[in-house]
Order: structure tokens, then sequence, then C-alpha cells
């Protein structure tokens, strides 16, 4: 059943890891809710089946999502450096700019982007003291940084905003 399903959710993802995540997913789930399936609407393989295709319709869905919103907010086109915080501070001319760049973020962004570069934090201790998922407290910093970019080119701050 295992080697199925893999190949069904393999070839609509095509990535042979991702595929096995959902098939992870999938059996997770039905171990979760085996209580709810119903012998009188399906078989077993077929309610199988329906949820491997809805997780892996999420998984694309998501990954869309994503490659949409980098696209828009064109980090595709990004090069990210290796300088460190310290680096970024000092290349930073106005600091009076990055004060009020950080004023201007939604609180969820300031806090993250705050704890991960200003506390020299990383990614899994930010997510870690944010309550959140690593891909979560991730998107928040990235989101972040790009609007940090954005509000300091607006008003001309010499900096270099590093994702890393």
């Amino acid at each position: 059943m295992s080697h199925q399903l893999l190949g069904y959710v393999q070839r609509r993802l095509v990535d042979h890891a991702q595929a096995e995540e959902v098939l992870q997913e999938v059996f997770l789930h039905v171990w979760q809710n085996a209580a709810q399936f119903d012998p009188a609407r399906a078989r077993v393989s077929t309610w199988m089946h329906r949820v491997a295709h809805g997780r892996a319709i999420d998984r694309i869905r998501s990954a869309q999502a994503a490659s949409d919103r980098d696209r828009r907010i064109g980090i595709s086109e990004y090069q990210g450096t290796d300088n460190t915080t310290e680096e970024w501070f000092e290349s930073l001319d106005d600091r009076a700019a990055l004060q009020r760049a950080l004023a201007q973020l939604t609180p969820l962004q300031r806090e993250a982007v705050m704890l991960r570069y200003l506390s020299d934090l990383g990614g899994v201790e930010t997510a870690q003291l944010l309550g959140i998922k690593a891909a979560t407290a991730k998107t928040r910093v990235r989101d972040g940084l790009l609007a940090l970019r954005l509000l300091l080119d607006a008003e001309g701050a010499q900096a270099e905003l590093v994702l890393r």
C-alpha cells in the first residue's frame, strides 16, 4: 500500500523527498483519525488515496503561494551575502532611519527581526521564543527584512540587508 501511495503522490509532486514527507503526513493523519473511517462509505485504500490527494494538493498550493510571494517581492533575484549582523549595522550610516523603519514594520515582523538579528539568535531559537514553527519565523524575518530594505531605500539610508 505504501508503495502505491508514494507513487501516486510522487506523480503529482515530482520531487521524491516531498512525496515522502506527504506520505508520512498521510500515514500520521490515518493513524490519528482511524476512528473516523467508515467502511460503508469507501475502502481503506480509497480513503487513504483521498487523504494523499488532498495533502499533495495542499503541498502544491503552498509551494505556488511561496513562489508567487517571492516573485512579487523580488527575492528570487536577491543574492544574499555572508555578512554578519555587526557588519550590517556598521554599513548602516543612519541609525535613526533604522529605528524609524523598524517602527513601521508589523509587530510580528519587528519582534521576529529583532530577536533574529538584534539578539543574534538562530532561526530555531527565534521560533521557540515566539512559540511558532521555524518556517513561520523564517517567513516573518524574511518579510520584515525585505520591508526594512524598502523602507530604508525610500529614506535613502545606505544599508545592506542580509538574509541568512
